[in-house]
């Protein structure tokens, strides 16, 4: 049984959870809310290290992981070998907050910029126009 959780462990660690998340911004919601969630709820202490990504510590001394979500997908990324209690808080996380964090995000109307894959054109200034008024 030990073989298959630790290859449980290393499937997530080599290749993250799909959150499927619509946004940038809702990535960078989604990560601010797991963040509290260990700060209010559990023992070890959670910071912002960027708009998609927080540490998970045990004290000052101790860094455990970093943990963000890129394209939707989140990603582990250990800092010790210690991380088993940290990566079941996470795994509890998104299986009792997930759809509600979701649900949140987008019935609050959160702002969703558009990416190049939404625009069905981009148009480009044509070179032509740029000296007619010359």
């Amino acid at each position: 049984m030990k073989d298959g959780m630790s290859s449980g462990v290393n499937g997530v660690l080599n290749h993250g959870i799909d959150l499927r998340l619509e946004s940038l911004e809702e990535e960078n919601y989604y990560i601010q809310q797991m963040c509290e969630f260990f700060n209010e709820e559990t023992d070890f202490k959670a910071y912002l290290s960027g708009d998609r990504s927080f540490e998970i510590e045990l004290d000052r001394d101790t860094p455990i992981m970093e943990v963000f979500i890129k394209d939707s997908i989140l990603q582990l990324l250990p800092y010790s070998d210690d991380i088993f209690e940290a990566f079941t808080l996470i795994l509890s996380f998104i299986a009792k907050h997930h759809t509600e964090i979701i649900q949140e995000f987008r019935e609050s109307g959160g702002s969703k910029i558009e990416t190049l894959k939404e625009n069905e054109e981009i148009e480009e200034p044509s070179s032509d126009d740029d000296y007619e008024w010359i």
